[in-house]
């Protein structure tokens, strides 16, 4: 990719870009160690509802610090949405149509919470509404497959389920 190539094309941003990460956000810049624990609903979440994700960060180390906690949403695999069903070229043009539009990944939410003492935790209530969890088609419609999305912050993660495609 040129260094004047700044197009969102796959592969050309961490939205598409599905190999292993060398150095997280934030990697290397803490005195301390944290864990993350992430809830989701357990229902379905239904169309025009918000999903509600719980995400708690607790301090394990022996120092207080600031903990920047990111939450990305990985959507369902393209190839389980039945858009692969024979060998038809018209059937591969819809597989890579899917993954232009739904990337791999996508960062959502963001904060940082601030001088988190030894041993505490805090709480993080993370509203998922349907732009978060879809993507925008070529013809500008928003796009929210059926299936499981994984809602990933730091190393933990919880799973949201929509029963049925939504455009919006």
């Amino acid at each position: 990719v040129g260094m004047g190539d700044m197009g969102m094309a796959p592969w050309h941003t961490y939205r598409y870009y599905a190999g292993p990460v060398v150095y997280p956000f934030g990697h290397g810049l803490s005195y301390t160690t944290f864990t993350t624990k992430v809830s989701a609903p357990p229902a379905a979440v239904a169309p025009g509802a918000p999903a509600k994700v719980r995400v708690t960060v607790t301090n394990t180390g022996a120092h207080p610090s600031d903990h920047v906690l990111l939450a990305f949403v990985h959507p369902p695999p393209c190839a389980d949405q039945g858009l692969v069903v024979g060998d038809g070229e018209d059937d591969a043009v819809r597989l890579d149509r899917c993954h232009r539009i739904h990337p791999h990944r996508k960062l959502v939410r963001f904060t940082r919470e601030r001088a988190i003492a030894p041993g505490a935790a805090r709480v993080w209530e993370v509203e998922l509404g349907w732009k978060d969890l879809g993507d925008y088609d070529d013809a500008g419609e928003l796009v929210v497959r059926p299936g499981e999305y994984r809602v990933v912050v730091d190393e933990a993660e919880a799973r949201v389920r929509v029963e049925s495609a939504v455009v919006v």
